[in-house]
């Protein structure tokens, strides 16, 4: 019953549990405000073509990628360092864990990073 258009629209109603099931999301519920969001009509945004979000691929590497990342972020918490230092330290020592180069691929600076 739960790979329905009901048992999706009442799995997401009740535990907030997005459905996968593409039929489900043309169901008047999408048209609801939602009252986390301010009373916006934001299921009905996450619905509007859902084929169009690209898949995201996970390596063989994910979850210890991952796993690091978590550490690290909570050094980085603890000692205040600085945010070029953290991410430098983080790419090489997180290239080192993997066994894998970094990429080389610079990435301009946006205007409004926080430091």
């Amino acid at each position: 019953a739960l790979c329905t258009i009901e048992g999706q629209i009442a799995q997401y109603r009740n535990y907030d549990l997005y459905p996968a099931y593409l039929p489900a999301q043309t169901d008047p519920f999408f048209n609801e405000p939602d009252p986390f969001y301010g009373n916006q009509m934001v299921r009905r945004l996450f619905s509007t073509d859902p084929t169009r979000i690209p898949v995201l691929n996970r390596t063989r590497d994910w979850m210890p990628a991952e796993r690091y990342l978590g550490q690290a972020l909570s050094q980085w918490a603890t000692t205040g360092m600085d945010i070029d230092t953290f991410l430098e330290n983080f790419e090489r020592k997180l290239a080192s864990r993997t066994g894998r180069a970094i990429s080389g691929v610079i990435i301009e600076e946006s205007p409004s990073r926080v430091r």
